[in-house]
């Protein structure tokens, strides 16, 4: 795991002449500024801002993939269209599905890149702790970026794979490349929209969201003041105006790591 993945807990009881300018400058691009109320900024995108400004161009470009991701939930969708830099690996590309879809992290995933006539997978990519099925080809979702898989000429023609999350509700969303931007100037995944409500953890699936769903549009129902508690004490809430940039702040944060200043 790389040095940008390990928190400023582990190396704060150092003293500090034994870390390196390295980690020192990682420590340092971790601590977010309150710009106002609404904005953070990090040092390392001031900085760039800051050279952009001096040279009058962009002097950070990366290519990044559009992607939308779709959640089938058995009747009803939930869409979210994506900008994410192509060296991004695909545990980072799971940790922003995990934030724009509001998951926990608590259940196992894999990304299906092929199946075969019968429907089973045949090439993943995972975490090495998700067991590998007979006649599965895996790769380790720590080493293959999405500049090795997203292309345009992709093997199944249309630039879509699968992300798949708990295995038990039996998540799917369809990952589908849209465009690859050449010359993108962030560093971090963005959210560009935001459609159709994501279920909450444990809701039992797709026809079990569907049924919370109608549960709470009937004041009526037996079993409304029940769901309605439950939705309520793991904090689930229908999108929002407002959430998007909520998101994308989680998304810069995610980036470059939890403290805050």
């Amino acid at each position: 795991m790389s040095d940008r993945y390990t928190y400023v807990d582990s190396i704060g009881d150092r003293d500090s002449n034994e870390l390196s300018s390295q980690s020192q400058n990682i420590i340092l691009n971790r601590i977010a500024f309150l710009v106002n109320k609404n904005q953070i900024a990090y040092p390392y995108n001031l900085f760039i801002k800051g050279l952009s400004d001096r040279y009058g161009e962009p002097v950070f470009q990366t290519d990044a993939a559009e992607l939308t991701v779709t959640l089938d939930l058995d009747g009803s969708n939930a869409v979210r269209r994506l900008i994410v830099p192509t060296f991004y690996a695909f545990v980072e590309l799971h940790q922003v599905i995990q934030t724009v879809c509001h998951w926990e992290n608590c259940h196992l995933h894999r990304f299906i890149l092929s199946r075969d006539e019968y429907g089973i997978p045949t090439e993943t990519i995972a975490p090495a702790d998700v067991a590998c099925d007979d006649g599965e080809y895996r790769h380790l979702e720590t080493e293959v970026y999405l500049s090795e898989v997203f292309q345009m000429n992709t093997q199944s023609g249309d630039g879509t794979i699968v992300y798949h999350y708990d295995f038990g509700d039996d998540w799917k969303h369809d990952i589908k490349l849209e465009r690859i931007i050449p010359q993108y100037n962030n560093n971090y995944a963005q959210c560009t929209l935001m459609e159709g409500d994501a279920p909450h953890e444990d809701v039992g699936g797709p026809a079990g969201f569907q049924y919370v769903l109608e549960v709470l549009k009937n004041k009526d129902h037996t079993e409304y003041a029940n769901t309605k508690s439950w939705v309520n004490s793991i904090g689930w809430k229908p999108i929002a105006e407002g959430d998007i940039d909520k998101v994308n702040q989680r998304l810069m944060k995610r980036q470059y790591g939890h403290y805050w200043r």
